[in-house]
């Protein structure tokens, strides 16, 4: 049994959902226009309870009846015909009934046409759909296509949306989507000082009889499932989860978990001083048995921990994707008189996976503490064991299959995966661009403990800092695999470590290249290589754009042709950069600054390689030529001559 779906047990480190709870309850205040005002007069609910067309006062269930109506109902009056806005007073709004229906009698809340709900606060104004995470009877709100709806102040919570049906020969088998929220198509959806929490999809029917794929999987979107606009301030998405995928029929394959345990969306979403934290994609349904011929594979855990993005466009705005895992994959079938099954693999992208021909816009964001799930057991056979699994990769950020990003200012540390602790990218025509980041703290359990990067993939890095990044096998700062191009300018790439268990089977402590990786104004240094040591900062090819620092550039398997000024140290005498350790030295990310002596300050003269007046460095410092190798420019004092005036 391989040892690889087990090696990260030994390195989680603690999730933030289990510290203290001041770090998610209090994110940065938003500043934003109140809502505006209604045409007509405000509907004020005057109940908790949930009433819909009778008893006392004024429910908000009866409430959202009288603004899709657009008339009075049940106790609830002043209803407009085109918008409306209901007042929520502070209290806990439990609804009852049960799922199934789509006219707001019973279960969710459904809601058609244009509203805006008002609570008081996040933290006495809860809409829930049980009393745990259990019991709830429906998933809690329900937005229909080509509405806009404004829901301020307000926590939604216990959500649960309905399971698949068991032996179901269609997509009734799998899980439903939108365990606290789902918002359909053409339809916009604005979340303000809101808290979607403890929300749950369906999970997988197993035994799912239709030949269809898709059938039998966990549903999507934990927290929120978005095929409109959805945008988010202010706002947290905490603690949801998708359900697991279902089991194989004898002998059959299993069901993938759901994807999106924060959030799944596949239109324009934006998030702004917003906390994605400690959600959950389902795992994987396990293979079918047989008695006779060969068993069924597991199948994958559910990709995107925190947001799972499909051909939509993504942008966070001073956000936090924290603590979000995704499910692990099922594990293989067992046979009677044949082969085992394969176990599946765990979940991809546990920060955000982004996938198809969207982007992703991403400032002063961080993407942190972020782990994919472990790979499924192979099961058991007369004939051979099945395979097992493999960890999911993308631990931070996983763009693929076209994606285009762009992320500046951002932070990505402390994520864990299989392959791109810190960020994984494949697939043809995927392109990424990160400018004054910094990657830190990520493992790879196989390669590319900051990034991996796969063929046809692009990939440029401009002022930024990647730092103290760890891989079990290849490239503990970046793995760049043939066929993808990377250009870094600007870099320091410092204290990664490749081989990180010791056993011989790893290169390249700073960089691994198998495909074009150029380098200039550049710092690769103080890099290391456990197990024979022999390619700490560089192994394969890397090209030189000119003015780079490299700490050792004759390393057994690194092919470096250095240009006329780039500076280069050799194994017996190694190119120290001088560098100060990872801290805040200004500016949004974490910087190592260069100390007075060395040798890379002041090196590229005014006019060359982009050394000119006006370009700023990785903090915002201006760089003033001569201009400094790697991501940090000293500071410097610009001097203003004023004319002297003599007074009599």
């Amino acid at each position: 049994m391989s040892t690889k779906r087990f090696r990260a047990l030994f390195h989680l480190s603690i999730p933030v959902c289990l510290l203290a709870g001041s770090l998610l309850t209090t994110p940065a205040l938003v500043v934003r226009s109140a809502p505006a005002a209604p045409t007509a007069a405000v509907i004020v609910v005057t109940t908790t309870a949930d009433e819909s067309g009778g008893g006392v006062g004024c429910s908000l269930r009866e409430a959202i009846q009288s603004a899709n109506n657009g008339s009075n109902f049940g106790g609830c009056t002043g209803a407009n015909a085109s918008a409306n806005t209901i007042s929520l007073p502070a209290g806990t709004y439990t609804l009852t009934g049960a799922a199934g229906e789509d006219s707001n009698a019973s279960g969710d809340l459904d809601i058609k046409g244009n509203l805006t709900i008002n609570g008081v606060d996040a933290k006495t104004t809860v809409i829930r759909a049980g009393t745990n995470t259990t019991n709830g009877v429906d998933r809690v709100l329900h937005v229909f296509n080509g509405y806009t709806v404004e829901i301020n102040d307000v926590t939604v919570r216990y959500g649960k949306a309905p399971d698949g049906v068991a032996g179901a020969g269609n997509d009734t088998c799998s899980g439903s989507d939108g365990g606290g929220i789902y918002q359909n198509w053409a339809s916009t959806l604005i979340l303000n000082d809101c808290v979607v929490i403890d929300n749950r999809t369906g999970d997988g029917g197993d035994g799912c009889t239709s030949a269809s794929p898709s059938d039998g999987w966990g549903g999507r979107g934990g927290g929120i499932y978005s095929a409109g606009k959805l945008e988010l301030n202010n706002t947290r998405v905490r603690e949801n989860a998708t359900g697991a995928g279902g089991d194989g029929v004898a002998g059959g394959n299993a069901h993938t978990g759901g994807y999106g345990g924060g959030i799944y969306a596949s239109s324009v979403v934006t998030l702004t001083n917003s906390t994605i934290a400690c959600n959950r994609t389902g795992d994987g349904g396990r293979g079918g048995d047989a008695t006779s011929g060969n068993a069924g594979n597991g199948s994958a855990g559910g990709s995107g921990g925190g947001i799972r993005s499909l051909n939509g466009d993504l942008t966070l705005i001073g956000s936090t994707v924290v603590s979000n895992t995704t499910g692990a994959g099922g594990d293989g079938g067992s046979a009677s008189s044949g082969n085992g099954g394969n176990g599946g693999s765990g979940g991809r992208g546990a920060g955000i996976d982004s996938y198809g021909s969207g982007t992703l816009v991403a400032v002063e964001s961080v993407i942190s503490d972020n782990q994919t799930g472990l790979g499924g057991s192979g099961g058991s056979g007369t004939g051979s064991d099945g395979a097992d699994g493999y960890r999911g990769s993308g631990g931070g950020f996983a763009p693929s299959n076209g994606a285009h990003a762009t992320l500046t200012e951002c932070t990505i540390r402390d994520n864990t995966a299989l392959l791109g602790g810190g960020l994984y990218i494949f697939g043809s025509g995927t392109a990424v661009t990160l400018d004054g980041c910094t990657l830190s703290g990520n493992i790879a359990d196989e390669q590319g403990g900051g990034i991996d990067s796969g063929s046809g993939v692009t990939l440029a890095l401009t002022n930024s800092t990647v730092s103290g990044n760890r891989a079990y096998e290849d490239g503990g700062g970046i793995y760049n695999s043939g066929g993808a191009a990377m250009t870094l300018t600007f870099v320091t790439l410092t204290g990664n470590t490749a081989d990180l268990d010791d056993d011989g089977s790893g290169d390249g402590g700073g960089i691994a290249a198998f495909g074009p990786l150029t380098i200039t104004n550049t710092i690769v240094a103080e890099n290391a290589e456990k197990g024979d040591g022999k390619n700490p900062d560089c192994r394969g090819t890397v090209i030189s754009g000119d003015y780079n620092l490299l700490g050792i550039g004759d390393s057994v398997d690194c092919t470096f042709t250095p240009q006329a000024h780039d500076l280069v140290g050799t194994t017996a005498s190694p190119l120290a950069p001088i560098l100060g350790i990872l801290a805040d030295n200004g500016g949004p990310t974490l910087t190592h600054p260069l100390k007075p002596t060395s040798p890379a300050v002041d090196y590229i003269p005014a006019g060359v390689n982009g050394c000119v007046m006006g370009v700023r460095d990785q903090r915002g410092v201006l760089r003033f030529p001569p201009c400094s190798i790697g991501a940090y420019e000293p500071d410097q004092v610009e001097e203003v001559y004023l004319p002297l005036v003599l007074k009599d």
